[in-house]
Protein backbone atom coordinates (compact mmCIF):
# COMPACT_ATOMS: atom_id res chain seq x y z
CA UNK A 1 0.00 0.00 0.00
CA UNK A 2 2.99 2.19 0.76
CA UNK A 3 4.82 1.89 -2.69
CA UNK A 4 0.81 2.58 -4.18
CA UNK A 5 2.11 5.78 -5.69
CA UNK A 6 5.31 4.25 -7.14
CA UNK A 7 3.63 2.10 -8.75
CA UNK A 8 0.76 4.84 -10.49
CA UNK A 9 4.31 7.45 -11.11
CA UNK A 10 6.10 4.52 -12.60
CA UNK A 11 2.92 3.80 -14.76
CA UNK A 12 3.21 7.35 -15.91
CA UNK A 13 6.58 8.10 -16.31
CA UNK A 14 8.52 6.07 -18.85
CA UNK A 15 12.08 7.23 -18.19
CA UNK A 16 11.81 6.48 -14.56
CA UNK A 17 10.05 2.99 -15.16
CA UNK A 18 13.31 2.59 -17.42
CA UNK A 19 15.47 3.20 -14.70
CA UNK A 20 13.45 1.34 -11.99
CA UNK A 21 14.05 -1.61 -14.20
CA UNK A 22 18.19 -1.47 -12.54
CA UNK A 23 17.40 -3.64 -9.59
CA UNK A 24 19.75 -1.42 -7.71
CA UNK A 25 18.07 1.79 -8.64
CA UNK A 26 14.09 -0.09 -8.23
CA UNK A 27 15.78 -0.54 -4.15
CA UNK A 28 16.63 2.91 -3.93
CA UNK A 29 12.93 3.96 -5.27
CA UNK A 30 11.62 2.08 -2.82
CA UNK A 31 13.43 3.21 0.03
CA UNK A 32 13.40 6.98 -0.94
CA UNK A 33 9.95 7.32 -2.15
CA UNK A 34 8.54 4.84 0.70
CA UNK A 35 5.58 6.31 2.04
CA UNK A 36 5.04 9.88 -0.35
CA UNK A 37 1.71 10.81 -1.78
CA UNK A 38 1.55 10.78 -6.07
CA UNK A 39 1.25 14.46 -5.70
CA UNK A 40 4.70 14.36 -4.27
CA UNK A 41 5.85 11.68 -6.88
CA UNK A 42 4.22 13.83 -9.81
CA UNK A 43 6.43 13.59 -13.08
CA UNK A 44 9.13 16.12 -13.33
CA UNK A 45 10.38 18.07 -16.06
CA UNK A 46 12.91 15.79 -17.46
CA UNK A 47 15.28 12.80 -17.03
CA UNK A 48 17.97 14.84 -14.92
CA UNK A 49 15.30 16.17 -12.53
CA UNK A 50 14.23 12.97 -11.87
CA UNK A 51 16.75 11.61 -11.00
CA UNK A 52 17.78 14.71 -8.95
CA UNK A 53 13.97 14.10 -7.23
CA UNK A 54 15.19 10.34 -6.53
CA UNK A 55 18.49 11.04 -4.88
CA UNK A 56 17.54 13.82 -2.64
CA UNK A 57 14.81 11.88 -1.50
CA UNK A 58 16.53 8.68 -1.04
CA UNK A 59 19.78 10.50 0.86
CA UNK A 60 17.75 12.11 3.44
CA UNK A 61 15.91 8.87 3.65
CA UNK A 62 19.18 7.42 4.80
CA UNK A 63 19.99 10.30 7.42
CA UNK A 64 16.75 9.81 8.55
CA UNK A 65 17.28 5.80 9.16
CA UNK A 66 20.19 6.35 11.04
CA UNK A 67 20.69 9.29 11.91
CA UNK A 68 23.90 11.18 13.44
CA UNK A 69 24.27 10.77 17.27
CA UNK A 70 24.33 13.90 19.08
CA UNK A 71 28.15 13.49 19.94
CA UNK A 72 29.20 13.02 16.42
CA UNK A 73 31.69 15.71 15.13
CA UNK A 74 30.19 15.83 12.07
CA UNK A 75 26.29 17.24 10.79
CA UNK A 76 24.73 16.05 7.68
CA UNK A 77 25.22 18.88 5.95
CA UNK A 78 28.98 18.88 6.29
CA UNK A 79 28.57 15.42 5.88
CA UNK A 80 27.28 15.26 2.19
CA UNK A 81 29.00 18.60 1.15
CA UNK A 82 32.38 16.26 1.56
CA UNK A 83 30.49 13.49 -0.17
CA UNK A 84 30.01 16.43 -3.15
CA UNK A 85 33.64 16.99 -3.15
CA UNK A 86 34.60 13.43 -3.16
CA UNK A 87 32.50 13.07 -6.03
CA UNK A 88 33.53 15.84 -8.10
CA UNK A 89 37.20 15.16 -7.29
CA UNK A 90 36.20 10.79 -8.56
CA UNK A 91 34.84 12.40 -11.69
CA UNK A 92 37.10 14.80 -12.32
CA UNK A 93 40.17 12.21 -12.18
CA UNK A 94 38.09 9.66 -13.89
CA UNK A 95 38.27 7.02 -11.06
CA UNK A 96 35.63 4.53 -9.33
CA UNK A 97 37.32 4.25 -6.33
CA UNK A 98 38.43 7.02 -3.76
CA UNK A 99 41.78 5.96 -1.99
CA UNK A 100 42.69 8.39 0.70
CA UNK A 101 46.46 7.86 -0.40
CA UNK A 102 45.75 8.73 -4.46
CA UNK A 103 45.11 12.01 -3.41
CA UNK A 104 46.86 14.58 -5.18
CA UNK A 105 47.50 18.45 -5.73
CA UNK A 106 45.47 18.13 -8.86
CA UNK A 107 42.25 18.06 -6.12
CA UNK A 108 42.98 21.27 -5.23
CA UNK A 109 40.68 24.12 -6.36
CA UNK A 110 42.92 27.01 -7.69
CA UNK A 111 46.76 27.03 -8.76
CA UNK A 112 47.12 30.32 -5.75
CA UNK A 113 46.47 26.51 -3.37
CA UNK A 114 48.81 24.74 -5.06
CA UNK A 115 51.75 27.58 -4.74
CA UNK A 116 50.68 27.51 -1.12
CA UNK A 117 50.99 23.47 -1.24
CA UNK A 118 54.44 23.76 -2.58
CA UNK A 119 55.60 26.58 0.49
CA UNK A 120 53.71 24.26 3.19
CA UNK A 121 56.37 21.11 1.44
CA UNK A 122 59.65 23.71 1.49
CA UNK A 123 59.00 25.06 5.18
CA UNK A 124 58.58 21.53 6.52
CA UNK A 125 61.32 20.17 4.21
CA UNK A 126 63.31 23.21 5.24
CA UNK A 127 61.91 22.72 8.77
CA UNK A 128 63.56 19.10 8.59
CA UNK A 129 66.83 19.44 6.92
CA UNK A 130 68.07 22.38 8.80
CA UNK A 131 67.10 20.36 12.24
CA UNK A 132 69.30 17.83 10.81
CA UNK A 133 72.53 20.06 9.71
CA UNK A 134 71.76 22.59 13.56
CA UNK A 135 72.45 18.85 15.17
CA UNK A 136 75.50 17.87 12.90
CA UNK A 137 76.87 21.64 12.85
CA UNK A 138 76.96 20.98 16.82
CA UNK A 139 78.36 17.66 16.02
CA UNK A 140 80.86 18.45 14.46
CA UNK A 141 81.84 21.22 15.77
CA UNK A 142 82.51 19.16 19.69
CA UNK A 143 84.40 17.03 17.15
CA UNK A 144 86.76 20.03 16.15
CA UNK A 145 86.85 20.77 19.63
CA UNK A 146 87.92 16.90 20.67
CA UNK A 147 90.65 16.76 17.49
CA UNK A 148 91.77 20.31 18.93
CA UNK A 149 91.71 20.72 22.05
CA UNK A 150 91.41 16.70 23.63
CA UNK A 151 88.23 17.22 25.22
CA UNK A 152 84.40 18.33 24.47
CA UNK A 153 82.55 21.94 25.71
CA UNK A 154 79.00 21.46 27.11
CA UNK A 155 77.53 19.07 24.18
CA UNK A 156 73.98 19.30 25.48
CA UNK A 157 73.49 22.77 25.54
CA UNK A 158 75.58 23.36 22.18
CA UNK A 159 73.09 20.48 20.42
CA UNK A 160 69.98 22.74 21.48
CA UNK A 161 71.35 25.65 20.44
CA UNK A 162 72.29 23.97 16.96
CA UNK A 163 69.05 22.14 16.60
CA UNK A 164 66.93 25.31 17.32
CA UNK A 165 69.23 27.36 15.07
CA UNK A 166 68.78 25.15 12.16
CA UNK A 167 65.33 25.03 12.56
CA UNK A 168 65.25 28.53 11.79
CA UNK A 169 67.60 29.30 9.11
CA UNK A 170 65.00 25.93 7.51
CA UNK A 171 62.29 27.96 7.93
CA UNK A 172 64.33 31.21 6.80
CA UNK A 173 65.73 29.54 3.43
CA UNK A 174 62.54 26.90 2.64
CA UNK A 175 60.30 29.80 1.89
CA UNK A 176 62.51 31.21 -0.81
CA UNK A 177 63.25 27.65 -2.38
CA UNK A 178 60.10 26.38 -2.84
CA UNK A 179 59.21 29.36 -4.29
CA UNK A 180 61.78 29.38 -6.88
CA UNK A 181 62.19 26.00 -7.42
CA UNK A 182 59.64 23.43 -8.88
CA UNK A 183 60.30 21.45 -5.61
CA UNK A 184 57.47 19.91 -3.81
CA UNK A 185 55.23 20.43 -7.21
CA UNK A 186 53.99 17.47 -9.47
CA UNK A 187 52.63 14.09 -8.63
CA UNK A 188 52.63 12.27 -5.44
CA UNK A 189 54.56 9.02 -6.26
CA UNK A 190 53.63 6.30 -3.40
CA UNK A 191 57.27 4.17 -2.68
CA UNK A 192 55.48 0.77 -1.63
CA UNK A 193 57.78 -1.49 -2.86
CA UNK A 194 61.46 -1.32 -2.81
CA UNK A 195 63.76 -4.27 -4.97
CA UNK A 196 67.19 -4.61 -4.47
CA UNK A 197 69.10 -4.91 -7.97
CA UNK A 198 72.73 -6.80 -7.58
CA UNK A 199 75.23 -4.70 -8.87
CA UNK A 200 78.00 -6.28 -11.74
CA UNK A 201 81.71 -6.15 -11.79
CA UNK A 202 81.41 -3.34 -13.98
CA UNK A 203 79.07 -1.23 -11.73
CA UNK A 204 81.04 -1.77 -8.61
CA UNK A 205 83.89 -0.45 -10.71
CA UNK A 206 82.14 2.84 -11.19
CA UNK A 207 81.02 2.79 -7.88
CA UNK A 208 84.80 2.69 -6.22
CA UNK A 209 85.97 5.66 -8.97
CA UNK A 210 83.10 7.81 -7.94
CA UNK A 211 83.72 7.18 -4.26
CA UNK A 212 87.41 7.79 -4.74
CA UNK A 213 87.25 10.46 -6.96
CA UNK A 214 85.04 12.26 -4.41
CA UNK A 215 87.45 11.46 -1.79
CA UNK A 216 90.12 12.60 -3.26
CA UNK A 217 88.27 16.22 -4.36
CA UNK A 218 86.77 16.67 -0.98
CA UNK A 219 90.44 15.77 0.70
CA UNK A 220 92.00 18.49 -1.09
CA UNK A 221 89.48 21.57 -0.74
CA UNK A 222 89.11 20.15 2.62
CA UNK A 223 92.85 20.25 3.49
CA UNK A 224 93.26 23.58 2.45
CA UNK A 225 90.77 25.12 4.21
CA UNK A 226 91.73 22.80 7.15
CA UNK A 227 95.37 24.18 7.12
CA UNK A 228 93.83 27.65 6.62
CA UNK A 229 91.90 27.23 10.26
CA UNK A 230 94.95 25.55 12.32
CA UNK A 231 97.43 28.22 10.82
CA UNK A 232 95.08 31.18 12.05
CA UNK A 233 94.64 28.63 15.50
CA UNK A 234 98.05 28.32 16.05
CA UNK A 235 98.62 24.80 14.58
CA UNK A 236 98.73 24.02 10.93
CA UNK A 237 99.43 20.32 10.74
CA UNK A 238 96.71 19.39 12.97
CA UNK A 239 94.11 21.97 10.98
CA UNK A 240 95.56 20.13 7.93
CA UNK A 241 95.02 16.46 8.73
CA UNK A 242 91.76 17.35 10.62
CA UNK A 243 90.46 18.67 7.02
CA UNK A 244 92.14 16.15 5.38
CA UNK A 245 90.14 13.21 7.08
CA UNK A 246 86.56 15.07 6.93
CA UNK A 247 87.42 16.29 3.20
CA UNK A 248 87.77 12.63 2.11
CA UNK A 249 85.12 10.90 3.94
CA UNK A 250 82.71 13.45 3.10
CA UNK A 251 83.89 13.33 -0.43
CA UNK A 252 83.42 9.71 -0.31
CA UNK A 253 80.13 9.90 1.31
CA UNK A 254 78.66 11.73 -1.44
CA UNK A 255 80.10 10.17 -4.26
CA UNK A 256 78.73 6.55 -3.19
CA UNK A 257 75.79 8.26 -2.10
CA UNK A 258 75.16 9.71 -5.54
CA UNK A 259 75.68 6.21 -7.38
CA UNK A 260 74.53 3.81 -4.22
CA UNK A 261 70.43 4.24 -5.30
CA UNK A 262 71.02 2.83 -8.66
CA UNK A 263 70.71 -0.48 -7.16
CA UNK A 264 67.55 -0.03 -5.97
CA UNK A 265 64.01 0.60 -8.11
CA UNK A 266 60.81 1.48 -6.21
CA UNK A 267 57.13 1.08 -7.39
CA UNK A 268 53.72 1.37 -6.30
CA UNK A 269 50.44 -1.19 -5.72
CA UNK A 270 47.84 -1.16 -7.79
CA UNK A 271 45.45 -2.57 -4.74
CA UNK A 272 45.45 -1.47 -1.02
CA UNK A 273 44.08 -3.79 1.45
CA UNK A 274 43.57 -1.10 3.83
CA UNK A 275 42.79 2.87 4.26
CA UNK A 276 45.89 4.90 3.61
CA UNK A 277 47.78 2.01 3.02
CA UNK A 278 50.16 3.65 0.54
CA UNK A 279 51.23 6.33 2.65
CA UNK A 280 52.05 4.13 5.55
CA UNK A 281 54.05 2.10 2.62
CA UNK A 282 55.97 5.15 2.03
CA UNK A 283 56.44 6.35 5.60
CA UNK A 284 58.18 2.83 6.36
CA UNK A 285 60.12 2.20 3.60
CA UNK A 286 61.49 5.79 3.95
CA UNK A 287 62.42 4.87 7.59
CA UNK A 288 64.02 1.54 6.06
CA UNK A 289 65.81 3.13 4.03
CA UNK A 290 66.95 5.97 6.14
CA UNK A 291 68.51 3.64 8.80
CA UNK A 292 70.29 1.54 6.17
CA UNK A 293 71.86 4.06 4.79
CA UNK A 294 72.20 5.90 8.23
CA UNK A 295 74.42 2.21 9.15
CA UNK A 296 75.80 2.36 6.26
CA UNK A 297 77.98 4.93 5.71
CA UNK A 298 78.02 5.35 9.62
CA UNK A 299 79.66 2.66 9.55
CA UNK A 300 81.69 3.30 6.62
CA UNK A 301 82.95 6.84 8.03
CA UNK A 302 83.35 5.92 11.59
CA UNK A 303 85.69 3.26 10.62
CA UNK A 304 87.87 5.31 8.75
CA UNK A 305 87.64 8.29 11.45
CA UNK A 306 88.44 5.87 14.41
CA UNK A 307 91.45 4.56 12.35
CA UNK A 308 93.19 7.20 11.99
CA UNK A 309 91.49 9.92 14.91
CA UNK A 310 90.41 7.21 17.79
CA UNK A 311 87.17 5.65 18.90
CA UNK A 312 85.64 8.65 20.41
CA UNK A 313 86.07 10.78 17.19
CA UNK A 314 85.39 7.90 14.95
CA UNK A 315 81.90 7.64 16.63
CA UNK A 316 81.32 11.45 16.38
CA UNK A 317 82.15 11.23 12.76
CA UNK A 318 79.97 8.11 12.17
CA UNK A 319 77.23 9.80 13.60
CA UNK A 320 77.42 12.67 11.59
CA UNK A 321 77.84 10.76 8.13
CA UNK A 322 75.45 8.34 9.06
CA UNK A 323 72.70 10.61 10.09
CA UNK A 324 73.06 13.26 6.66
CA UNK A 325 72.62 9.94 4.97
CA UNK A 326 69.88 8.34 6.34
CA UNK A 327 67.87 11.45 6.56
CA UNK A 328 68.36 12.81 3.17
CA UNK A 329 67.94 8.85 1.21
CA UNK A 330 64.70 8.85 3.43
CA UNK A 331 63.44 11.98 2.63
CA UNK A 332 64.28 12.51 -0.88
CA UNK A 333 64.91 8.93 -2.45
CA UNK A 334 62.60 6.48 -0.68
CA UNK A 335 59.29 7.81 0.57
CA UNK A 336 59.65 10.38 3.08
CA UNK A 337 58.65 13.69 0.47
CA UNK A 338 55.46 11.89 -0.56
CA UNK A 339 54.56 11.23 3.49
CA UNK A 340 55.44 15.11 3.46
CA UNK A 341 53.52 16.23 0.41
CA UNK A 342 50.24 13.82 1.42
CA UNK A 343 49.46 15.60 4.60
CA UNK A 344 50.48 19.31 3.35
CA UNK A 345 47.87 18.13 0.60
CA UNK A 346 45.85 17.09 3.46
CA UNK A 347 45.62 20.32 5.67
CA UNK A 348 44.92 22.30 2.87
CA UNK A 349 41.61 20.27 1.83
CA UNK A 350 40.95 20.57 5.37
CA UNK A 351 40.97 24.03 5.07
CA UNK A 352 39.37 24.73 2.84
CA UNK A 353 36.37 22.44 3.74
CA UNK A 354 37.01 19.73 0.84
CA UNK A 355 37.85 16.91 2.93
CA UNK A 356 37.72 16.79 7.18
CA UNK A 357 40.10 15.55 9.29
CA UNK A 358 43.97 16.52 7.50
CA UNK A 359 46.23 14.35 10.07
CA UNK A 360 44.41 11.77 11.34
CA UNK A 361 43.66 8.87 9.48
CA UNK A 362 41.48 6.91 12.12
CA UNK A 363 38.87 10.03 11.92
CA UNK A 364 38.73 10.57 8.60
CA UNK A 365 37.89 6.34 8.05
CA UNK A 366 35.46 6.68 10.49
CA UNK A 367 33.64 9.62 8.31
CA UNK A 368 33.97 7.21 5.36
CA UNK A 369 32.64 4.35 7.42
CA UNK A 370 29.73 6.05 8.54
CA UNK A 371 28.55 7.13 5.14
CA UNK A 372 29.39 2.95 4.65
CA UNK A 373 26.65 2.72 7.12
CA UNK A 374 24.07 4.60 5.37
CA UNK A 375 24.48 3.25 2.05
CA UNK A 376 25.85 5.99 0.54
CA UNK A 377 29.44 4.46 0.53
CA UNK A 378 30.80 0.92 -0.65
CA UNK A 379 33.65 -0.07 1.55
CA UNK A 380 35.76 -1.92 -1.60
CA UNK A 381 39.64 -2.98 0.36
CA UNK A 382 41.19 0.10 0.88
CA UNK A 383 39.11 2.62 -0.98
CA UNK A 384 35.35 3.75 -0.79
CA UNK A 385 32.99 3.70 -4.23
CA UNK A 386 29.68 5.31 -4.42
CA UNK A 387 26.60 2.82 -4.28
CA UNK A 388 26.08 3.50 -8.37
CA UNK A 389 27.28 5.99 -10.59
CA UNK A 390 24.55 7.48 -10.48
CA UNK A 391 24.52 8.55 -6.61
CA UNK A 392 28.25 9.99 -7.82
CA UNK A 393 26.48 12.03 -10.67
CA UNK A 394 24.19 13.75 -7.87
CA UNK A 395 26.79 14.14 -5.25
CA UNK A 396 29.04 15.58 -8.10
CA UNK A 397 26.13 17.51 -9.86
CA UNK A 398 25.62 19.30 -6.85
CA UNK A 399 28.51 21.88 -6.74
Amino acid sequence: LELKAVRATLAQDPDLLKLARIPLMLSLMTMAYQGLTSEQLHPLADKPARRQHLFEHYVAKMFTRRPLSTDCPFSQSQATTWLSNIAEGVAKHQQSVFFIERLQPTWLPSNRLCQLNRIIFGLVGGLIIGALFGLLGSLFGSLIDHLLFGEVYNLPARMIDGLLIGMLAGLVIGLPVSLLTELGSGTIKLVEEIKWHPPTLHQLRKLLQVGLVGALNGGLLSALLGALMGWLFGSLLTGLRIGLVVGVIAGLVAGLFSELGQFFSTSEFTRHKHPNQGIRNSAFNAMRMGLLYTLLFGSLAGLLVGISSGLWTGLLGGLIAGLTSGVLAGLFLYGGDSVVKHYSLRLLLALTGILPHPFSDRRLVAFLDAMHDRILLRRVGGGWTFIHRYLLDYFAGKQ
